[in-house]
């Protein structure tokens, strides 16, 4: 997940925490930190710039 808005990020880490299934993955972010979308492109020019989080699927509750 990609978003210039810093609240909605901590928000959205904070709904997603009590759901056991996921699971924080930082290296999702690295997977995609080369790629550079106009959403991003727009807002670091008008100097807000981007911030990202990544979750992925807990193996162990969804056998």
């Amino acid at each position: 997940m990609s978003t210039d808005d810093r609240p909605y990020l901590q928000w959205m880490r904070e709904a997603i925490a009590p759901l056991k299934q996921y699971i924080p993955y930082e290296e999702g972010i690295a997977d995609v930190a080369d790629i550079e979308t106009e959403f991003e492109r727009h807002y670091v020019k008008v100097g807000k710039g981007v911030v990202h989080m990544s979750f992925k699927l807990n193996k162990s509750t969804n056998p």
